[in-house]
């Protein structure tokens, strides 16, 4: 872990990403370990912070529990719970702000940004869009999902993984003509279809991602176009090593990338 954060420091990023998506107690408890649930977010945040060292600020990754998914809304009560201890122990392990990611459904990002306001932590939501890039998977498209982010306390909306940086762009455009606030987008570096936007349902999925792995320069042909259109916070998400992060930092100019 400490390796990865050094290979993204050195490609130039800003950020480090504390390895703490998918970390609430009942997820890590279907992995087998729940019990270590508090051990893995703070040393999680821990090793990031080690390793930027003051050079790059860190951030604390809260995701979606599936279990909306799986059981609908009436598990807005547990979902409430869970994200509010991870919430806690990330802002007790002295993360700089919280990024809310890999939203499919909007109810369910709305109660996660509920739970991560208490923390007075700043705050980046970013929704996942399929089956289709117009709509989460509750029905409300990207500028619904922007200004409805915006009023529950995000400071900073946009979009993250499903797409590569192309067919993420008219998700982000139509955000930043609905919200007042800055943008981002963290997209996937697998290129997917017209009929199928999304890479979790190629067919390639999950064992033939190598086929479908865009270039490098697509990233930062990305990089800039988001900074000419002011798209203010830009990353990567599956598929994404430090040499796409490089790829970004040369095209936004950022430091000696």
């Amino acid at each position: 872990m400490r390796e990865l954060h050094r290979e993204f420091l050195k490609a130039g990023s800003q950020v480090l990403q504390a390895l703490t998506f998918f970390g609430t107690r009942e997820k890590l408890t279907r992995s087998g370990y729940g019990e270590q649930t508090e051990v893995i977010n703070e040393a999680a945040v821990k090793i990031a912070r080690e390793v930027a060292e003051g050079r790059a600020l860190v951030a604390g990754s809260v995701s979606r529990t599936q279990l909306f998914e799986r059981q609908g809304p009436s598990a807005a009560d547990l979902v409430r719970d869970l994200f509010t201890e991870q919430v806690r122990l990330l802002q007790r392990a002295r993360v700089d702000f919280l990024i809310l990611e890999t939203f499919f459904r909007l109810d369910e990002m709305l109660i996660a940004l509920e739970c991560a306001r208490s923390s007075s932590l700043p705050l980046i939501a970013t929704m996942s869009f399929r089956p289709r890039i117009t709509e989460s998977s509750d029905g409300h498209s990207p500028a619904e999902c922007a200004r409805a982010m915006m009023g529950a306390g995000a400071q900073i909306v946009g979009a993250n993984c499903e797409q590569e940086p192309k067919r993420m762009l008219p998700i982000l455009r139509e955000m930043r003509e609905a919200v007042d606030i800055p943008i981002a987008a963290q997209p996937a570096a697998f290129r997917t279809g017209d009929e199928t936007p999304c890479f979790t349902r190629m067919p390639q999925f999950p064992d033939q991602l190598e086929t479908i792995q865009i270039s490098r320069q697509e990233f930062n042909d990305f990089a800039r176009t988001a900074k000419a259109e002011g798209i203010g916070y830009v990353g990567g998400c599956c598929g994404c090593n430090a040499a796409y992060i490089r790829a970004l930092a040369r095209g936004l100019g950022v430091g000696d990338a």
